[in-house]
């Protein structure tokens, strides 16, 4: 049987089938990036014990995770305080996207938004010059940066800020980080947890 052009290889991709480092390469880098949110998931335990959290989102431990296929990429995260229950979200995220970031990333919705709403509507201006995203989107499981699904809150004023944090169903607010800077990753990301943690907790 002919094959058919959209089953043949490209030479790039002949190049790749018959090359194991790169995907050897791949599986030590996703090695590494657990070995990051390991040790993150200890140190983020210490610094919730230290806070007044809820005890409901206290009381799972950190979880790990890997997929292959966020918009085709593979990703890791790792989810600490984490609560999910039904319409009530209490969640910090902390996320490796392949070829793009890492992030870090508060979610809150339902009794758990009501509660802390006004506290991050009183910290927009630290917020701003933080450099937080907040998402816009409909999709709360929506992770990328893109315009239409995240905007810097410098690009809000307090009152449009206040407005979408009190108004939507849910709230994301998130920080990125360029994988260039991977060497200072991960004390970027403890320090930026704890300050995401002082947000919502006392």
């Amino acid at each position: 049987m002919e094959p058919t052009s959209k089953l043949t290889l490209s030479p790039e991709e002949l190049e790749l089938v018959s090359d194991s480092r790169w995907i050897l390469t791949k599986q030590a880098i996703i090695g590494k990036v657990y070995g990051i949110f390991g040790g993150l998931a200890e140190r983020y335990q210490a610094i919730g014990a230290a806070h007044t959290l809820p005890a409901d989102v206290l009381r799972m431990t950190p979880k790990i995770a890997r997929g292959e296929n966020y918009r085709q990429l593979p990703y890791v995260m790792l989810d600490y305080p984490r609560c999910f229950d039904g319409d009530d979200v209490f969640a910090i995220r902390t996320l490796f996207w392949w070829g793009n970031f890492f992030s870090l990333t508060l979610q809150l919705s339902g009794e758990y938004k009501k509660m802390h709403q006004l506290r991050l509507c009183h910290a927009f201006e630290s917020l701003k010059e933080a450099g937080y995203y907040l998402c816009t989107s409909k999709d709360p499981w929506e992770h990328h940066f893109g315009e239409d699904n995240y905007r810097l809150v410098k690009e809000f004023s307090s009152e449009q800020f206040a407005a979408y944090v009190t108004g939507s169903t849910f709230v994301k607010l998130a920080l990125r980080f360029p994988l260039p800077g991977w060497n200072e990753i991960p004390g970027r990301l403890e320090k930026n947890f704890y300050a995401m943690v002082e947000l919502v907790g006392s």
